[in-house]
């Protein structure tokens, strides 16, 4: 699967208004047809839900949430199923939760941390098994995935003090700094930049690197492929994100850098490995973070994968830029660790 590393200007070289209807199907056939085969067009078009009207007329009321989490976790157990033959232990000890992920292969004084995506309102530590058990298989390490508290029965700052609280966790349970990498999807992935900027304040000892995947990190929704991508994004709507976002933070200035990392500032943060697809309302929270990050002197890569929608990692078993994007991750994840990623 060919891969491109895009900058700013490939916002200048796109469309200056929305697409929409016809022209977004045409677009994407386009797209789809130079850089996807026909078996990722077939996959993909048969397992990203499209986007639909919620079945409630109360989208935050609590059947509807409670809806949305039970689907998504419905979802997450078909692909966990490939990693079955993967020891996982359950963890619950002063207020941190999750699950451990110990391959058979892995130095266990090397560990993954990593924050799952849902908007900060669905989703648990099982539900990326997908990405985690594949990461922590490639890469030699254990994995720690956090079942931090779900809005909006805590909204924020729970989701924050609780990553803070697991990364000192380990940190008490003699794992050194440099030998832990973070990451997250989505809104994992903001999470994953307001974990590290709390480090920072804090002045706990930074991670080796972050992987982030699509990463959630305006949740304003202010960025201009908010509205530019809306007609090629198969899953996601800029009315969801504003949904989610109330429910996290619904008497909070959202402006906050721990809630949108994206205006926060960068400096002092470890390498960072980014991957989007370009067909994600989210791809400007990409782009403006490797800017930022850029600006703020961070070691970065950002990875833009064309045609591909949000979270396409989590889709691996039948996505070759899935699998490439992933072994990539765990590429960087020993490089971090081993301190041989530019810093």
């Amino acid at each position: 699967m060919q891969k491109f590393m895009l900058a700013i200007a490939a916002l200048a070289l796109g469309m200056a208004a929305p697409l929409l209807g016809g022209e977004a199907n045409s677009v994407q056939a386009e797209v789809w047809g130079r850089y996807l085969s026909s078996a990722e067009q077939t996959a993909l078009t048969s397992m990203i839900p499209a986007k639909t009207v919620p079945a409630t007329d109360d989208p935050n009321s609590q059947d509807a949430i409670q809806a949305l989490r039970d689907g998504f976790a419905a979802a997450a157990l078909d692909y966990a199923a490939d990693f079955a033959d993967i020891p996982r232990q359950a963890y619950n000890e002063n207020g941190v939760k999750g699950t451990w992920i110990t391959p058979a292969n892995a130095n266990t004084d090397q560990v993954f941390l990593y924050l799952h995506g849902g908007a900060y309102v669905f989703g648990s530590d099982r539900t990326p098994t997908p990405i985690t058990a594949f990461l922590a298989r490639e890469a030699g390490v254990r994995c720690f995935s956090l079942d931090y508290p779900l809005a909006p029965e805590p909204p924020y700052p729970a989701a924050v003090d609780n990553a803070v609280q697991a990364y000192r966790m380990m940190l008490e349970s003699g794992i050194e700094a440099g030998n832990i990498v973070i990451g997250g999807d989505s809104a994992g992935g903001g999470l994953s930049l307001a974990l590290l900027q709390a480090l920072r304040e804090i002045g706990l000892p930074m991670p080796a690197g972050a992987y982030l995947i699509s990463p959630w990190a305006d949740l304003c929704q202010s960025l201009e492929t908010q509205t530019l991508k809306s007609g090629v994004d198969m899953g996601i709507t800029t009315e969801m994100l504003t949904d989610w976002a109330c429910l996290y933070a619904p008497d909070t200035d959202r402006r906050n850098p721990l809630i949108s990392p994206v205006n926060g500032t960068l400096r002092g943060l470890p390498p960072l490995l980014i991957h989007v697809g370009s067909h994600e309302v989210l791809l400007d929270d990409s782009l403006t973070l490797a800017r930022n990050a850029a600006l703020a002197d961070v070691p970065l890569t950002l990875k833009v994968w064309p045609g591909y929608p949000h979270v396409f990692q989590w889709y691996h078993r039948d996505l070759e830029g899935g699998r490439t994007a992933l072994r990539e991750a765990a590429r960087f994840i020993v490089a971090a660790i081993e301190g041989t990623v530019v810093r």
